[in-house]
Protein backbone atom coordinates (compact mmCIF):
# COMPACT_ATOMS: atom_id res chain seq x y z
CA UNK A 1 0.00 0.00 0.00
CA UNK A 2 3.04 2.24 0.94
CA UNK A 3 5.14 1.67 -2.31
CA UNK A 4 1.65 1.46 -4.23
CA UNK A 5 1.14 5.47 -2.35
CA UNK A 6 5.03 6.48 -3.04
CA UNK A 7 4.40 5.59 -6.67
CA UNK A 8 1.01 8.09 -7.12
CA UNK A 9 3.30 11.03 -5.55
CA UNK A 10 5.95 9.96 -8.05
CA UNK A 11 3.01 10.14 -10.84
CA UNK A 12 1.48 13.86 -9.49
CA UNK A 13 4.92 15.04 -9.00
CA UNK A 14 5.97 14.24 -12.51
CA UNK A 15 2.49 15.18 -13.60
CA UNK A 16 2.86 18.73 -12.16
CA UNK A 17 6.47 19.26 -13.37
CA UNK A 18 5.40 18.45 -16.86
CA UNK A 19 2.84 20.92 -16.52
CA UNK A 20 4.66 23.40 -15.02
CA UNK A 21 7.41 22.77 -18.06
CA UNK A 22 4.94 23.35 -20.63
CA UNK A 23 3.34 26.25 -19.13
CA UNK A 24 6.87 28.04 -19.05
CA UNK A 25 7.41 27.13 -22.70
CA UNK A 26 4.15 28.70 -23.89
CA UNK A 27 5.47 31.51 -22.05
CA UNK A 28 8.27 32.23 -23.68
CA UNK A 29 7.07 31.22 -27.29
CA UNK A 30 4.48 33.65 -27.34
CA UNK A 31 6.25 36.84 -27.27
CA UNK A 32 8.57 35.29 -30.06
CA UNK A 33 5.38 34.46 -32.42
CA UNK A 34 3.17 37.64 -31.47
CA UNK A 35 5.48 40.53 -29.67
CA UNK A 36 8.50 40.51 -31.88
CA UNK A 37 8.14 42.04 -35.39
CA UNK A 38 10.67 40.11 -37.88
CA UNK A 39 10.95 43.48 -40.04
CA UNK A 40 13.55 46.25 -38.97
CA UNK A 41 12.92 49.29 -41.58
CA UNK A 42 15.09 52.76 -41.90
CA UNK A 43 13.67 54.89 -44.85
CA UNK A 44 13.12 58.16 -46.59
CA UNK A 45 11.84 60.04 -49.04
CA UNK A 46 13.70 63.52 -50.34
CA UNK A 47 13.14 66.31 -52.52
CA UNK A 48 16.06 69.03 -53.51
CA UNK A 49 17.01 71.56 -55.46
CA UNK A 50 20.14 70.22 -57.88
CA UNK A 51 21.88 73.49 -56.36
CA UNK A 52 21.24 76.72 -54.88
CA UNK A 53 21.97 77.95 -58.42
CA UNK A 54 18.83 75.78 -59.73
CA UNK A 55 16.58 76.21 -57.04
CA UNK A 56 13.34 75.54 -59.54
CA UNK A 57 15.02 72.21 -60.50
CA UNK A 58 14.19 68.91 -57.87
CA UNK A 59 16.37 66.12 -57.32
CA UNK A 60 14.09 63.13 -55.52
CA UNK A 61 15.79 60.24 -54.09
CA UNK A 62 13.90 57.20 -52.04
CA UNK A 63 15.68 54.87 -49.93
CA UNK A 64 14.81 52.06 -47.43
CA UNK A 65 17.04 49.84 -45.34
CA UNK A 66 15.39 46.45 -44.30
CA UNK A 67 17.35 44.20 -42.18
CA UNK A 68 16.13 41.01 -40.59
CA UNK A 69 14.19 39.43 -43.02
CA UNK A 70 14.46 35.37 -43.70
CA UNK A 71 13.37 36.21 -47.47
CA UNK A 72 13.96 39.17 -50.08
CA UNK A 73 11.02 41.36 -49.23
CA UNK A 74 8.99 43.60 -51.91
CA UNK A 75 8.99 47.29 -51.32
CA UNK A 76 7.10 49.49 -52.66
CA UNK A 77 6.17 53.57 -51.97
CA UNK A 78 3.01 54.59 -53.10
CA UNK A 79 2.81 51.38 -54.93
CA UNK A 80 5.74 52.06 -57.25
CA UNK A 81 8.53 49.16 -56.38
CA UNK A 82 12.22 50.13 -55.16
CA UNK A 83 15.01 48.50 -56.64
CA UNK A 84 17.21 46.00 -54.73
CA UNK A 85 20.61 47.32 -54.00
CA UNK A 86 22.13 44.67 -51.72
CA UNK A 87 24.59 45.86 -48.93
CA UNK A 88 26.67 44.87 -45.87
CA UNK A 89 24.64 46.18 -43.53
CA UNK A 90 21.41 44.78 -44.91
CA UNK A 91 19.10 44.84 -48.08
CA UNK A 92 19.02 48.38 -49.66
CA UNK A 93 16.49 49.53 -51.56
CA UNK A 94 16.32 52.91 -53.82
CA UNK A 95 14.36 54.47 -56.13
CA UNK A 96 14.66 58.44 -58.42
CA UNK A 97 10.85 58.96 -58.96
CA UNK A 98 9.13 62.80 -58.55
CA UNK A 99 7.85 63.38 -55.08
CA UNK A 100 4.96 65.94 -55.08
CA UNK A 101 4.93 68.52 -51.62
CA UNK A 102 2.80 68.16 -49.11
CA UNK A 103 1.64 64.57 -50.75
CA UNK A 104 1.01 61.69 -48.10
CA UNK A 105 3.32 58.74 -49.00
CA UNK A 106 2.76 55.29 -47.81
CA UNK A 107 5.86 52.57 -47.63
CA UNK A 108 5.25 48.86 -47.45
CA UNK A 109 7.44 45.96 -47.21
CA UNK A 110 6.13 42.81 -47.56
CA UNK A 111 7.41 38.79 -47.41
CA UNK A 112 5.91 35.53 -47.19
CA UNK A 113 4.36 36.13 -43.84
CA UNK A 114 4.48 39.66 -43.23
CA UNK A 115 3.81 43.30 -43.54
CA UNK A 116 5.44 46.45 -42.19
CA UNK A 117 3.92 49.89 -43.04
CA UNK A 118 4.80 53.67 -42.81
CA UNK A 119 3.02 56.73 -43.54
CA UNK A 120 4.83 60.19 -43.88
CA UNK A 121 3.49 63.58 -46.10
CA UNK A 122 6.53 65.37 -47.90
CA UNK A 123 6.59 68.54 -46.53
CA UNK A 124 5.61 71.65 -48.45
CA UNK A 125 8.06 73.93 -50.07
CA UNK A 126 10.20 77.05 -48.21
CA UNK A 127 12.79 78.81 -48.53
CA UNK A 128 16.19 80.06 -47.13
CA UNK A 129 15.63 83.78 -45.60
CA UNK A 130 18.75 84.39 -44.08
CA UNK A 131 21.73 84.97 -45.03
CA UNK A 132 21.88 86.13 -48.80
CA UNK A 133 24.26 85.18 -51.32
CA UNK A 134 26.20 88.40 -50.98
CA UNK A 135 26.52 87.90 -47.28
CA UNK A 136 30.26 88.35 -45.71
CA UNK A 137 30.73 86.42 -42.17
CA UNK A 138 32.64 89.36 -40.12
CA UNK A 139 35.79 88.28 -37.92
CA UNK A 140 34.32 87.61 -33.97
CA UNK A 141 30.95 87.84 -35.02
CA UNK A 142 28.03 85.38 -34.52
CA UNK A 143 25.54 83.77 -37.66
CA UNK A 144 21.72 84.05 -37.99
CA UNK A 145 20.04 81.85 -40.12
CA UNK A 146 16.55 81.99 -40.99
CA UNK A 147 14.41 80.34 -43.19
CA UNK A 148 10.28 79.55 -43.81
CA UNK A 149 8.04 77.53 -42.25
CA UNK A 150 7.39 74.49 -44.23
CA UNK A 151 4.16 72.87 -43.78
CA UNK A 152 3.85 69.14 -42.41
CA UNK A 153 7.62 69.50 -41.14
CA UNK A 154 7.60 68.02 -37.68
CA UNK A 155 11.39 69.32 -36.97
CA UNK A 156 14.02 70.79 -38.93
CA UNK A 157 17.54 69.52 -39.75
CA UNK A 158 20.41 71.84 -40.15
CA UNK A 159 23.83 71.95 -41.29
CA UNK A 160 26.48 74.41 -40.83
CA UNK A 161 30.40 74.05 -42.24
CA UNK A 162 32.78 77.21 -41.99
CA UNK A 163 36.30 76.99 -42.95
CA UNK A 164 39.17 80.01 -42.60
CA UNK A 165 42.92 80.39 -42.85
CA UNK A 166 44.38 83.20 -40.80
CA UNK A 167 47.62 84.28 -39.64
CA UNK A 168 47.75 84.00 -35.73
CA UNK A 169 49.44 86.79 -33.96
CA UNK A 170 53.02 84.95 -33.76
CA UNK A 171 52.94 85.30 -37.75
CA UNK A 172 51.75 81.56 -37.99
CA UNK A 173 49.58 80.29 -40.85
CA UNK A 174 47.03 78.15 -39.37
CA UNK A 175 43.47 76.23 -40.12
CA UNK A 176 39.96 76.59 -38.41
CA UNK A 177 37.21 74.07 -39.30
CA UNK A 178 33.67 74.20 -37.64
CA UNK A 179 30.86 71.53 -38.68
CA UNK A 180 27.88 70.83 -36.77
CA UNK A 181 24.47 69.22 -37.41
CA UNK A 182 21.57 70.13 -35.47
CA UNK A 183 17.62 69.33 -34.94
CA UNK A 184 15.25 71.84 -33.48
CA UNK A 185 11.43 72.66 -33.91
CA UNK A 186 12.12 76.46 -34.77
CA UNK A 187 12.72 78.40 -37.86
CA UNK A 188 15.76 80.56 -36.93
CA UNK A 189 19.27 79.19 -35.42
CA UNK A 190 21.97 81.34 -34.08
CA UNK A 191 25.96 80.14 -33.62
CA UNK A 192 27.46 82.10 -31.17
CA UNK A 193 30.85 83.86 -32.12
CA UNK A 194 32.40 81.57 -28.89
CA UNK A 195 31.75 78.39 -31.74
CA UNK A 196 32.89 80.35 -35.27
CA UNK A 197 35.98 82.05 -33.36
CA UNK A 198 37.28 79.94 -30.28
CA UNK A 199 40.62 81.42 -31.04
CA UNK A 200 39.43 84.81 -31.29
CA UNK A 201 42.43 86.42 -29.35
CA UNK A 202 45.02 84.73 -31.26
CA UNK A 203 43.54 85.93 -35.28
CA UNK A 204 45.66 88.70 -36.26
CA UNK A 205 44.18 88.67 -40.24
CA UNK A 206 42.16 86.03 -42.42
CA UNK A 207 43.48 85.06 -45.90
CA UNK A 208 40.45 83.76 -46.77
CA UNK A 209 37.23 81.84 -46.18
CA UNK A 210 34.00 80.42 -46.79
CA UNK A 211 30.97 78.99 -45.43
CA UNK A 212 27.66 76.88 -46.79
CA UNK A 213 24.68 75.38 -44.57
CA UNK A 214 21.65 73.62 -45.80
CA UNK A 215 17.96 73.02 -44.32
CA UNK A 216 16.17 69.86 -44.40
CA UNK A 217 12.27 70.18 -43.45
CA UNK A 218 11.74 66.71 -42.10
CA UNK A 219 8.17 64.68 -41.65
CA UNK A 220 8.50 62.02 -39.08
CA UNK A 221 10.65 61.02 -36.36
CA UNK A 222 12.70 63.46 -34.84
CA UNK A 223 16.30 62.08 -34.24
CA UNK A 224 16.81 62.57 -30.47
CA UNK A 225 17.31 60.01 -28.01
CA UNK A 226 13.88 58.37 -26.82
CA UNK A 227 11.72 59.15 -29.80
CA UNK A 228 9.74 56.20 -31.12
CA UNK A 229 9.63 54.89 -34.52
CA UNK A 230 6.35 55.11 -37.02
CA UNK A 231 6.52 51.56 -38.74
CA UNK A 232 3.56 49.63 -37.83
CA UNK A 233 2.37 45.87 -38.67
CA UNK A 234 4.80 42.86 -38.73
CA UNK A 235 8.05 45.51 -38.23
CA UNK A 236 9.37 48.67 -36.31
CA UNK A 237 12.02 51.33 -37.14
CA UNK A 238 11.47 54.60 -38.81
CA UNK A 239 10.19 56.77 -42.61
CA UNK A 240 10.75 59.52 -42.66
CA UNK A 241 10.00 62.56 -45.41
CA UNK A 242 12.41 65.57 -46.16
CA UNK A 243 12.64 68.97 -48.25
CA UNK A 244 16.12 70.35 -48.37
CA UNK A 245 17.25 73.58 -49.26
CA UNK A 246 21.03 74.54 -49.39
CA UNK A 247 23.04 77.90 -49.76
CA UNK A 248 25.12 79.12 -51.86
CA UNK A 249 28.79 79.32 -50.04
CA UNK A 250 29.40 82.65 -47.95
CA UNK A 251 32.48 84.28 -47.54
CA UNK A 252 33.89 84.53 -43.36
CA UNK A 253 35.81 87.32 -42.70
CA UNK A 254 37.17 88.90 -46.15
CA UNK A 255 35.42 89.31 -49.50
CA UNK A 256 38.43 87.36 -51.37
CA UNK A 257 37.15 84.69 -53.27
CA UNK A 258 38.77 81.00 -52.83
CA UNK A 259 39.39 78.67 -55.95
CA UNK A 260 36.47 76.45 -57.29
CA UNK A 261 38.46 73.22 -56.51
CA UNK A 262 39.08 74.73 -52.97
CA UNK A 263 35.75 75.11 -52.29
CA UNK A 264 34.49 71.41 -53.99
CA UNK A 265 37.03 69.47 -51.63
CA UNK A 266 36.43 71.41 -48.45
CA UNK A 267 32.62 70.89 -49.39
CA UNK A 268 33.15 67.41 -49.89
CA UNK A 269 34.87 66.96 -46.42
CA UNK A 270 32.12 68.43 -44.84
CA UNK A 271 29.47 66.35 -46.41
CA UNK A 272 31.62 63.44 -44.86
CA UNK A 273 31.25 65.00 -41.67
CA UNK A 274 27.76 65.29 -41.87
CA UNK A 275 27.57 61.93 -43.23
CA UNK A 276 29.49 60.67 -39.81
CA UNK A 277 27.05 62.62 -37.56
CA UNK A 278 23.92 61.23 -39.49
CA UNK A 279 24.85 57.53 -38.93
CA UNK A 280 25.83 58.68 -35.32
CA UNK A 281 22.13 59.51 -34.54
CA UNK A 282 20.26 56.83 -36.54
CA UNK A 283 22.31 53.99 -34.85
CA UNK A 284 21.49 55.62 -31.14
CA UNK A 285 17.86 55.27 -31.75
CA UNK A 286 18.02 51.79 -33.37
CA UNK A 287 19.42 50.82 -30.33
CA UNK A 288 17.08 52.09 -28.43
CA UNK A 289 14.26 51.19 -30.10
CA UNK A 290 15.98 47.42 -30.40
CA UNK A 291 16.29 47.20 -26.22
CA UNK A 292 12.95 48.80 -25.81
Amino acid sequence: MKRKMNSLLSGGVILVISLLIFATGCKKENPTETDVPKLYLMGEIQRRPYSANYPDSFYCDEGVNVSNTEVVPSVQINEQELELYPSTSGLYFREHFPLTPETEYELVVTTSSDTATATVKLPGNFSIIAPDTSYVLPKGSSLDISWDSASYANHYRVHLYVYYRYSDTSGNSENFRFSRDTILSETSITYESSLLWPNLSEIDSIFYGHGDFDVSAIAGPSLVPGTPGNVSGDGIGFFWAKQKRESDDFHVGTAKKTSKEDRARRHKEALKEQDELWKQRIEKLKERLINN
